[in-house]
């Protein structure tokens, strides 16, 4: 097998265990080496079918999600927010891997077929300090290569106000005053999208991860104050 001249010239290490990039992943793929790819397989552990949490001795849903009640129907996650799924998280949105963005799209696309086929997808907004810093979008990124890989409609029909805190630094209850206030419907992308303005029935909200809910709630209830019947929630890991 011939070795890529660009893996010769401006070879490349992977961004989990760093170890040198061979031929099997070519420059301007996604930047993990074979064996880290592979770390990244679906399991058959027993979900919480509200929020996705892993489930010890609980059958169906978790305690916490007994003791709740939420605007979305459910989240369905990818992994559990943990190890090798944890980095590659932190390594594409804090470190500027957006290439890892076409890795989680097709990690995802299987998932969205499986669960809800043929719903419109919306990105949860990031917040406009946040995209600031990181000059992109990583779940619109996301988005955009479902677009390109499925039949899948993007429709970026949330936006996010300015001056919400980051909630990764916030306790539950601070997570949900600050969000109150924090989304709202763009009139001209419902124009754009759909017949008449009128909102779809079933949406799914993608996000990155999924830790007390508290955004995708928030977002559902915007969304179901204009219309929306039925809310989901596609994250790429639960915490």
């Amino acid at each position: 097998m011939k070795v890529p001249i660009l893996d010769i010239l401006c070879p490349e290490r992977c961004v989990l265990c760093g170890q040198w990039i061979q031929e099997e992943t070519r420059r301007g793929d996604y930047p993990l080496c074979k064996g880290c790819k592979s770390l990244f397989r679906s399991t058959e552990e027993q979900r919480c079918k509200v929020c996705s949490m892993e489930l010890t001795s609980e059958e169906g849903i978790c305690m916490e999600c007994r003791g709740r009640s939420f605007s979305f129907e459910r989240n369905v996650s990818l992994f559990p927010y943990r190890a090798h799924v944890k980095e590659a998280i932190l390594a594409y949105k804090s470190n500027g891997f957006q290439r890892l963005g076409l890795f989680f799209a097709e990690l995802l696309l299987p998932l969205w077929e499986e669960y809800f086929p043929r719903l419109p997808l919306l990105p949860v907004p990031p917040r406009p300090e946040g995209l600031k810093v990181r000059g992109f979008d990583p779940v619109g990124l996301i988005c955009r290569e479902l677009s390109r890989l499925g039949p899948v409609q993007v429709v970026p029909l949330l936006g996010r106000s300015k001056g919400t805190k980051e909630q990764k630094l916030l306790s539950k209850q601070q997570r949900e005053e600050n969000l109150k206030k924090a989304f709202f419907m763009k009139q001209e992308i419902l124009e754009r999208f759909f017949t008449e303005g009128k909102v779809p029935p079933s949406v799914v909200l993608l996000d990155d991860v999924f830790t007390t809910g508290a955004t995708l709630n928030r977002c559902a209830e915007v969304l179901k104050g204009a219309g929306v019947q039925e809310v989901y929630g596609l994250t790429l890991a639960r915490d």
